[in-house]
């Protein structure tokens, strides 16, 4: 009976139609001494190879050459935890391979070979059960061994008779995995007990390993491998592939189970790949991991070639890949390495770190896996020139942390919408649960590929030569700017940070773009959808949309364009009765105003404190910000607030620079308004003051009589010493 691996992606092949590292010569040289060596010659031959180099393929090889002629016997030795499991197992499966190998044998002779198979398993049998009653513990030197193996070996003799004289040839595979304490076990039955005629013993194993295992057994043997020599009459290495026969190998299983990538991304850096087949075949297996989130997108999405090339650097040195994918100094290192012929010294230090993290993760690897690595780097710096580090990572962990949503899935997307928001709401639900993400991060993405979507029209809309070519990107466009809105109400996007800046950029690359009707109607839908979204953002989304349309978030070139900053303005105001309440609500909170000047978040907040003209000390705000002075002024909470407002102008600084985005003459105006500044020094004095604490105000009304010309009124209670002019 065989001892043969199922089938499955890794396992070693069994016909000359699989052969592709060109393994038939090889195996043709062993089929050939184990079967045509003269009849009473006892034959043992090593098959020698690294891991992962495809013994067991070219035993397989071996087989098919014989078989049927000649019986083969496969036999695991290293599955088994001691000598008597291994011994009794090993004479097992003899016997029964044996006892099947001739079906042609027939009357008397099928008999002989009935009562030989009966006596060696009868043997196998005593032996354990002695085994089990005794107790007797099998060693290397015993006696009890020695009999019991020669006894089977007799016996095995006799079968081999029986069969007519026929070669018997025994493979003894992954010899190298074998339990080291039973090695020499093995061998020292090979070489004395079953020194027997007409049998060939085939052993498949790397000399280093087994080698070593024996020298730490017996330091008497040398490095073990001298040992070795002893033991094996033909020793034969596996020839290493060439890089056809490895190529030949990757190609086929590319074509087999990655025909979403076509071959020319793994064949132009190939020689960057494994060299051993066993390791090739896994990386392949990687890259075939990868075929789900491939299909997820365009094919100009990604960049397969530096795709393939991130794959292989993660599967070759992932401890050394995980620390160069974390930095973006080592990133644009490495797409340097090319220049590394530079003299520029910041250039120069960014390779030598690149080089000197590299040499510091493999300061175990050899110098060849060192050169290797750097070649690889190099390779991939020279693929990613037109990537931002976020893109490679993206590449990188392509299938560790799949997107969101791709380009590809968004058209699909918007190919099935038509302004209809259930068929909305059920593709969200479904993409949701197809990639793993949750409802609003899927809405969310939605709404920026909505905008990036528009934006890409819009380039391939001025581009167009023909009208009707501009038309038709315009068109998509709107769609994805309705698309924007209906996600905007329906998924709850107010209440993200940072939504409303993508709707407002979109809006603003754009807005000088009038000169055809269809530009200005898109211009129109997304003005109004932009002041639609200001008008709904309530607190801090209201505070952070305001920081936006502040002088100094515009750019140079933005700047320049009358419709962008009119459609600040308009933005501006649509987000005033926003900042009113929020202003008004912090006045209210115990030490409000100092967070609101500690925070550069809220330099809305800050904007609309000094600046006269904007929402809280202008039209209905001034109104009831007045109001809640009047009635709350003198609170607790609310009172410190107003007289840190008031000490803000003593700041000259705040007044001669600006602060806020306000400017100087915003602020200046609000410092000489006699009507805010008088009702808030009332609340401020309207209860009595600790005399401690009353030297700054006295400072603050001089102040304000020195710049402004308004006189803050001492309240009665305030006894002054005219004499000394101190409170």
């Amino acid at each position: 009976m065989s001892d043969k691996i199922s089938g499955g992606y890794d396992a070693p092949i069994s016909a000359a139609v699989d052969d592709l590292l060109n393994r038939a010569p090889f195996a043709q040289e062993i089929a050939h001494i184990a079967s045509r060596c003269p009849g009473d010659w006892s034959v043992r031959i090593g098959v020698y190879g690294n891991w992962g180099t495809g013994k067991t393929s070219a035993l397989r090889l071996v087989e098919s050459l014989l078989e049927p002629e000649v019986p083969v016997v496969w036999f695991n030795p290293w599955g088994h935890a001691d000598q008597d499991a291994m011994w009794a197992s090993f004479v097992q499966t003899v016997f029964q391979r044996l006892a099947t190998a001739d079906r042609t044998v027939h009357g008397a002779t099928w008999d002989k070979v009935k009562r030989s198979a009966r006596g060696l398993l009868d043997t196998v049998e005593k032996m354990a059960k002695i085994r089990k009653e005794t107790e007797v513990a099998l060693s290397l030197g015993t006696p009890w061994l020695g009999e019991w193996l020669k006894a089977s070996a007799e016996d095995l003799e006799g079968l081999t008779l029986s069969l007519g004289g026929k070669r018997v040839v025994v493979i003894l595979d992954d010899v190298d995995r074998v339990d080291p304490k039973l090695l020499p076990s093995l061998f020292f039955a090979l070489q004395e007990l079953l020194d027997l005629p007409g049998f060939s013993f085939i052993l498949s194993l790397d000399p280093k390993v087994v080698g070593k295992a024996l020298g730490e057994y017996h330091k008497g043997w040398g490095d073990g491998e001298e040992f070795l020599e002893k033991i094996i009459d033909f020793p034969r290495r596996l020839p290493d592939p060439t890089s056809k026969d490895l190529w030949r190998l990757a190609s086929t299983d590319l074509r087999r189970y990655c025909g979403f990538l076509a071959l020319e991304f793994v064949e132009r850096d190939f020689k960057l790949l494994p060299s051993n087949p066993r390791r090739l075949r896994m990386f392949i297996r990687h890259l075939w991991s990868l075929e789900t989130q491939v299909a997820r997108h365009r094919t100009d999405e990604l960049d397969l070639a530096c795709l393939v090339l991130l794959a292989l650097f993660r599967f070759s040195w992932p401890e050394l890949a995980s620390v160069v994918l974390s930095s973006d100094e080592l990133l644009q290192g490495m797409a340097m390495m090319r220049l590394v012929d530079s003299k520029s010294p910041s250039l120069k230090r960014t390779i030598d770190q690149v080089e000197t993290t590299t040499k510091s993760i493999l300061k175990d690897a050899s110098d060849h896996e060192v050169q290797r690595a750097t070649a690889l780097m190099k390779a991939l710096g020279e693929s990613w020139t037109m990537l931002s580090p976020s893109d490679v990572r993206r590449h990188a962990y392509l299938a560790e942390r799949p997107s969101i949503l791709t380009r590809k899935e968004f058209e699909e997307m918007l190919n099935l919408w038509r302004n209809d928001s259930d068929t909305q709401r059920a593709w969200i639900a479904t993409h949701s649960a197809r990639v793993g993400h949750n409802v609003p991060d899927v809405s969310r993405a939605l709404f920026q590929a909505a905008l990036r979507h528009s934006h890409s029209s819009m380039g391939l809309a001025a581009g167009s030569r023909d009208g009707a070519g501009l038309v038709e990107a315009v068109a998509m466009a709107s769609a994805c700017w309705r698309l924007a809105k209906s996600l905007w109400l329906g998924a709850n996007l107010r209440a993200q940070k940072g939504v409303f800046e993508l709707a407002l950029d979109g809006a603003f690359r754009w807005a000088h773009f009038r000169n055809h009707d269809a530009y200005r109607s898109l211009r129109k839908l997304e003005e109004d959808t932009v002041l639609a979204f200001a008008r709904d953002l309530k607190g801090d989304r209201a505070v952070e949309a305001y920081k936006l349309v502040l002088p100094s978030f515009f750019t140079s070139a933005t700047e320049r364009q009358e419709q962008a900053l009119t459609l600040r303005d308009s933005v501006r105001d649509a987000l005033g009765e926003a900042l009113l309440e929020r202003g008004l609500a912090t006045l209210k909170i115990q030490g409000g105003f100092r967070q609101i000047f500690r925070n550069e978040d809220l330099q809305g907040l800050q904007h609309i404190m000094l600046n006269h003209a904007g929402p809280l000390w202008s039209g209905l705000g001034r109104v009831r910000a007045l109001e809640l002075i009047n009635s709350e002024g003198s609170s607790a909470a609310v009172r410190p607030n107003l007289e840190e407002f008031l000490h803000m102008f003593e700041d000259d600084h705040v007044r001669l620079h600006g602060y806020a985005w306000a400017t100087v003459d915003q602020i200046n105006s609000l410092y000489k308004d006699a009507e805010i500044v008088e009702l808030i020094w009332r609340q401020v004095l309207a209860t009595e003051v600790n005399p401690r604490f009353r030297s700054g105000l006295v400072d603050l009304a001089r102040h304000f009589g020195k710049h402004t010309g308004i006189v803050l009124a001492i309240p009665d209670w305030w006894a002054v010493d005219t004499a000394s002019g101190q409170s």
